[in-house]
């Protein structure tokens, strides 16, 4: 199990349960195999799935058990989706070779999501050779983030270092292609911005390579990032095509690969074509 501060939407600590002893109300009292620590308890007020309980800031208690521990999707095919094609929890997850068109939300969701109460974070994940097109929002989203697509109040999450959440780790996001992301029109008024094909939120160890951006669709906003990454470590962003350092934004990074760093190796490599005249067209781009 994962212990979670609900407030700042974090794991505080994991256990193991070594019993489980049921009470005549239902209720049970459970012995763990550590030492855990609870900040803020209670039955909370409103449904298990509302607004008042994304923010009532109650710990929480994950039975990662339930998660799945190992999920492979391959060669499938993901259309004309209401919500989320895929929303995963799962640790050790690979998507590969699949195809995305025409989502009324992101593509691919994977974290803990606030609003129905939904964990844990994602490890181990890897998004490969797969196709987006005309998919609303963002195409991937990733990270654990008190952002939430439901319409009112959000967490109010410190902006303090210490509070923040690198509890998705080991992604990498390869060889995909990306177009027309944020055609589509939401059947709803979600928050997610329309736009970007990747965001990236409170997640750490992450590389996005080797993937390939069709232009904005005309329905985002001028200056609307193809990549949005905030509040996460060790971020590498390299040999993509179709994106340019002004449709990369990184925001809060320690260790991370900024837009002033592509910009910088951008340059580098014009200068290098520039001196090396004899280059192949396809080498020079």
């Amino acid at each position: 199990m994962e212990l979670w501060d609900w407030q700042y939407k974090k794991m505080r600590m994991n256990a193991i349960i070594t019993t489980a002893s049921p009470n005549p109300d239902g209720t049970f009292v459970i012995a763990l195999d550590r030492d855990v620590v609870t900040e803020r308890v209670g039955v909370g007020v409103g449904m298990n799935f509302s607004r008042e309980s994304m923010i009532d800031g109650i710990d929480r208690l994950i039975n990662v058990a339930t998660v799945g521990q190992e999920t492979i999707i391959r060669d499938s095919k993901f259309q004309v989706f209401r919500a989320k094609c895929l929303n995963l929890k799962a640790a050790n997850c690979t998507i590969e070779r699949c195809t995305f068109r025409n989502s009324f939300q992101p593509a691919i969701s994977a974290a803990p999501e606030w609003y129905f109460e939904e964990g844990s974070s994602i490890r181990n994940f890897t998004v490969r050779n797969c196709t987006f097109t005309d998919n609303n929002h963002p195409n991937i989203v990733i990270g654990a983030s008190p952002i939430s697509g439901v319409p009112g109040d959000k967490p109010k999450v410190s902006e303090a270092p210490e509070h923040t959440s690198y509890d998705s780790t080991k992604i990498l996001i390869e060889g995909n292609s990306f177009s027309g992301f944020g055609t589509t029109p939401s059947v709803f008024g979600w928050n997610w911005p329309v736009g970007p094909a990747i965001t990236i939120t409170c997640a750490a160890d992450v590389m996005i390579r080797g993937n390939t951006f069709g232009p904005l669709a005309e329905s985002a906003a001028k200056g609307t990032p193809k990549i949005l990454i905030e509040k996460s470590n060790d971020v590498q962003i390299t040999n993509n095509k179709g994106i340019s350092a002004e449709e990369t934004t990184v925001r809060d990074l320690n260790g991370a690969l900024k837009a002033d760093e592509v910009m910088r190796r951008l340059n580098e490599a014009a200068a290098f074509t520039k001196e090396h005249t004899d280059t192949t067209k396809a080498v020079q781009k």
